[in-house]
């Protein structure tokens, strides 16, 4: 622990206050980000059992309206894999822009490392930023994979003229978005509601890219 001024013995009452001077800010910035992991957690355990989450990660974050429009999208192309009589969807979105919260900033960052490394959420639609630094991660399925006619090298495709995004008012081009297919986990292969719930993701995808 990095030491400023005259450091009194540790847990008097001077210490306390020399501390909480010094070290408030450290120790609040993880304390929040320890509460958003386990309430991360707790909601990964007690949330509706969805089809399907998918996640939208980008600087802009979408408006509530925009938010259910994309919701009904993801249920009408996907199966109900809960076989609850109904598809429900759940759309994830993650506002990344800056802001004068930093602490907001580092909870964002917080939960889109918990969603790369825990989520069921197994499509992603994101920002060129956020597209490259989860391909670097080695996260993501190469599109070979999943994207039939439209398959490359890579592993996300660009949804720049995608027209079912348009008509919900999501300016794909102007945000520069990108999809991609999160890998199934070596746990989650032996899980068959995992295993349907990634065909969902490949099966939205696929019918996403393409509406050119």
């Amino acid at each position: 622990m990095e030491v400023y001024g005259v450091k009194p013995k540790m847990f008097t009452k001077e210490w306390w206050g020399y501390f909480w001077y010094y070290y408030k800010w450290h120790t609040l910035g993880g304390a929040f980000a320890a509460f958003l992991i386990i309430t991360s957690c707790v909601q990964c355990a007690t949330q509706t059992k969805y089809d399907l989450q998918i996640d939208f990660i980008s600087e802009y974050g979408l408006l509530q309206e925009t938010e259910d429009a994309l919701t009904a999208i993801v249920a009408e192309n996907i199966e109900d894999v809960t076989q609850n009589g109904v598809n429900e969807a759940f759309v994830l979105s993650l506002n990344m822009g800056e802001t004068q919260d930093v602490q907001m900033m580092q909870a964002m960052q917080t939960k889109l490392m918990i969603e790369m490394g825990y989520s069921e959420g197994y499509v992603f639609i994101m920002t060129k930023q956020y597209a490259d630094m989860i391909t670097e991660n080695e996260v993501l399925e190469k599109t070979e994979v999943w994207a039939g006619d439209k398959a490359n090298d890579g592993y996300v495709i660009s949804l720049a003229n995608n027209k079912a995004l348009a008509n919900i008012g999501i300016d794909a081009a102007g945000q520069d978005l990108y999809i991609g297919v999160l890998k199934m986990k070596d746990d989650q292969k032996e899980e068959e509601l995992a295993c349907a719930r990634y065909q969902n993701g490949i099966k939205f995808a696929q019918y996403l890219v393409s509406q050119e």
